[in-house]
């Protein structure tokens, strides 16, 4: 290799190190180099006469110190030892000296350009304990605290100025109560508790259970341990005041006579004091173990003892000592002579006496206790239940007589009589020899109260045969032989016709009944109902008044009819014709035994129209109540009017089921005006079948469930009409304002709103058709002379061919001279004068 290019080389290399490594900081000052004023290095690509070594495009804020001092111009060439960069260990103000690798001068003249800019800026080092606290963000990293004295981080547990520790992140007040520990745990007069990190008084409790003693927390509570805070020990010990340290429970504190007894050091030994340790008392008193307490000699102790010779004994069983106060266990008795305890019922040291109900008594005389064995003197016995002695031929408790010695049982069959009661069982009766013998059977004596079996009679003190057909009736009443009763003392046949009636099984044989205690014909109209209630065929049995009643004859209830074996409501619309073919609706037709309803379709092409079936549908007649007029006919004021016929009164034309030329009536158009003049009461109407005014006063479908209520509250398949939302509501829907379900036409499970039963709530009101609210019940509206019915617009309505008064309270006759208007203001041969909405 040529040596210029060796050279070159070289320099490139040594060019390159520079610039990957600032040593600025290490820089000397020189005599001539760096600006101190300018705070740049070189800003040029070589030096000037200016003195700048350093560029100042990326120089740090604090500038650089002076290196060379200008007193010597620029050498021609820098030294070959020129930096390109101050070095990477700059602190945040430059050195006074950048890298150590500047020459200590420059030479004459730059060989070659200086760097042309210097490293990046210099960073400051701070955060960490003994750095100084940063300026931005966290002061103080890894826990430590800025110390504020000299704005510099102190590391946790380690002293700040001012008599401060650092603490949680910051420098603290410290070695007080309750304050942190200063620096190496120490605390002002107290112990630094190591679990808390915190100065504790002396005196007061560390955690863990222990106590601050000195300056030092130490365990405490526990035997011989400190006590702890508020003079307090564990497990029941005592904290002996005279040291200061905790006693057992139980054991001998530091001054003489005491030991530690709940809690306490207290005196102990004497009578009434705690015992001492080991259970020990003076004298002759005793440890009671139960309360560990000194007991006088012969004082109760617990448990059922007693003091006796320095211990705590049992007392008061049999042969063990009295217990105080002569007491003894299970009825004993505490022996005088002894001081022992005798069983009941044993004898005690005293002749004749014996142990009863706790005291020694005298024994085996009359009436006096039994003896030790039972005994008793003389032939007299001991009553086992008693106890007592008592003489020959008495009672010894239940079923026993004192026989001569022992008690023996007695009112058995062939046992002695018992002594006042005589024999036990009803079947026994005491023989005039003393003896319990058989009664009450027949040919036997009667039994107690002259009675006997089944079955006999007692006669002249002797049971006879009683009860069968001829023979005298028992006990004065009763027979045993079957379809037999007693009639005047003797036992007759019974339960056919005109016989008495039996008083067990039938009354009466199949075709009567009793009557009045004697059997008669039932089942015939007129004629008592027969057992369970049953009636020929084709008759009704009246519960009420128990009589077969006659094929469409009256019941006693109330609008109630014999129809098909069973009294049934009658009188409404699909109920049978009550007595008389009658309906209760005026207006009602009865056809076929049912009633229909004035504007109700009978048959097909017949209608119930005032009291009359007649034909409907056709020009002129009557609408019918499902096919109304036809295809294209309109029904006004309950006569059909053919299409393009005038529909009367304010109606218009009739087009296509429609009036007023097609624009009300029909379905989906606006109801016709029923009171167009204002001083009628009619409701607005539809002129088409199968359709009513809904609540928003357009005609449409009604009936089904949801939908409009149809004319006259209608609801099919026992649907109930909700007055509150003008809708029908299905069977076992349910009905609003919380009426509950509907069933068979009426809310609340078919318990208002129907016929007779009271309103619904919640404006609900009377569900059923054909009915209205009045008196808070439902009554019966739409037929002649009934109140009006309400239909989904709260307006008036009435049976076909009635119309509401003008009034707006009953239903009447309408369109005729003196009447009010029909519905629509309709009048037939007259004009409808609206003044008073009268036809004249």
């Amino acid at each position: 290799m040529k040596p210029t290019r060796f050279a070159s080389l070289a320099a490139a290399c040594a060019a390159l190190f520079i610039a990957c490594h600032d040593y600025s900081v290490f820089d000397q000052p020189f005599l001539g180099g760096d600006d101190a004023a300018t705070g740049t290095d070189d800003a040029n690509a070589s030096e000037t006469g200016s003195g700048n070594d350093d560029g100042a495009a990326v120089d740090s804020t604090s500038g650089d110190v002076q290196d060379d001092l200008g007193v010597i111009p620029e050498a021609a060439a820098d030294s070959p030892f020129e930096g390109s960069g101050d070095s990477s260990l700059d602190s945040a103000a430059d050195s006074r000296a950048d890298s150590s690798l500047d020459a200590s001068t420059d030479s004459r003249a730059d060989t070659g350009a200086d760097a042309s800019a210097d490293a990046a800026p210099d960073v400051a080092s701070c955060g960490a304990p003994g750095e100084t606290c940063c300026a931005t963000g966290t002061a103080c990293t890894a826990g430590a605290c800025c110390d504020p004295s000299t704005s510099r981080c102190v590391a946790t547990a380690s002293a700040c100025g001012g008599g401060k520790v650092c603490a949680a992140g910051a420098c603290v007040a410290c070695g007080g109560s309750n304050q942190a520990c200063c620096a190496g745990s120490a605390c002002i007069g107290g112990c630094c508790d190591s679990l808390a990190d915190k100065c504790v008084a002396s005196g007061a409790a560390c955690q863990g259970s222990e106590i601050c003693t000195g300056t030092a927390c130490v365990a405490c509570g526990g035997p011989n341990q400190a006590c702890c805070a508020g003079s307090t020990c564990s497990a029941g010990g005592c904290c002996d005041p005279s040291s200061s340290k905790c006693v057992a429970a139980g054991s001998t504190c530091a001054s003489a006579g005491t030991v530690c007894a709940t809690g306490t050091c207290v005196p102990c030994g004497a009578t009434g004091e705690a015992c001492c340790q080991g259970s020990l008392c003076g004298g002759t008193d005793c440890c009671d173990p139960t309360t560990s307490f000194c007991m006088g000699a012969g004082s109760a102790c617990g448990g059922g003892e007693v003091c006796l010779g320095g211990a705590c004994t049992g007392c008061g069983g049999p042969t063990q000592a009295c217990c105080p106060g002569g007491s003894c266990k299970g009825g004993g008795c505490c022996n005088a002579g002894t001081t022992t305890c005798v069983a009941s019922g044993h004898a005690c040291s005293a002749a004749s006496t014996v142990c009863s109900a706790s005291s020694c008594v005298g024994c085996g005389g009359v009436a006096q206790a039994c003896c030790q064995g039972g005994t008793c003197g003389g032939t007299g016995c001991c009553d086992p239940t008693s106890s007592a002695c008592v003489t020959a031929g008495s009672a010894c408790g239940a079923g026993h007589v004192c026989a001569g010695g022992p008690c023996a049982a007695c009112g058995g069959a062939g046992q002695p009589c018992c002594p006042g009661s005589g024999c036990s069982g009803s079947s026994l009766v005491c023989s005039s020899g003393g003896t319990c013998v058989g009664c009450g059977g027949t040919g036997q004596p009667c039994c107690s109260g002259s009675s006997c079996g089944a079955g006999n009679l007692c006669s002249g003190g002797t049971c006879t045969a009683c009860g069968g057909a001829g023979q005298a009736c028992c006990g004065g009443s009763s027979c045993s032989a079957s379809s037999t009763v007693c009639s005047s003392g003797t036992c007759v046949t019974c339960g056919g016709a005109n016989q008495p009636c039996c008083t067990s099984g039938s009354a009466c044989g199949s075709g009567n009944v009793c009557s009045i205690g004697t059997c008669v014909g039932c089942g015939g109209a007129t004629q008592p109902c027969c057992s369970g209630n049953a009636c020929n065929t084709g008759v009704c049995c009246d519960t009420g008044t128990s009589t077969c009643v006659g094929a469409n004859s009256a019941c006693s209830a109330t609008n109630t009819v014999c129809s098909g074996s069973a009294c049934a409501a009658c009188g409404r619309a699909g109920q049978p014709c009550c007595a008389s073919n009658t309906c209760l609706a005026p207006g009602g037709c009865c056809s076929g035994g049912t009633c229909f309803l004035s504007g109700q379709d009978v048959a097909s092409g017949q209608v119930c129209s005032n009291a009359q079936v007649v034909s409907c549908g056709g020009g002129g007649q009557p609408c019918c109540q499902t096919s109304g007029c036809g295809a294209t006919s309109c029904c006004s004021a309950n006569a059909c009017v053919a299409n393009g016929s005038t529909c009367g009164g304010s109606l218009g034309t009739c087009t296509n089921q429609s009036c007023q030329s097609g624009a009300c009536g029909a379905s989906g158009k606006a109801c016709c005006p029923g009171n167009p003049n204002g001083n009628g009461s009619n409701g607005n109407m539809c002129t088409a079948s199968g359709i009513a005014c809904d609540s928003g006063g357009n005609c449409n479908a009604c009936g089904g469930a949801g939908q409009p209520c149809c004319t006259g509250n209608v609801c099919s398949g026992g649907g109930c009409c909700d007055h509150n939302t003008r809708t029908c509501v299905g069977a076992s829907g349910t009905c609003s304002g919380g009426q509950g379900q509907c069933a068979g036409g009426g809310c609340g499970g078919g318990t208002c709103g129907k016929l007779g039963e009271a309103c619904c709530g919640g404006n609900v009101s009377c569900t059923d058709s054909f009915t209205v609210c009045s008196g808070g019940s439902c009554a019966s509206c739409g037929g002649l002379n009934q109140p009006c019915c309400s239909d989904n617009n709260a307006s008036a309505w009435c049976e076909a061919p009635y119309g509401c008064n003008n009034a707006g309270t009953t239903c009447v006759a309408c369109g005729a001279t003196g009447q009010p208007c029909c519905p629509g203001a309709v009048c037939f041969g007259t004009t409808c004068r609206g003044r008073n909405n009268t036809c004249r």
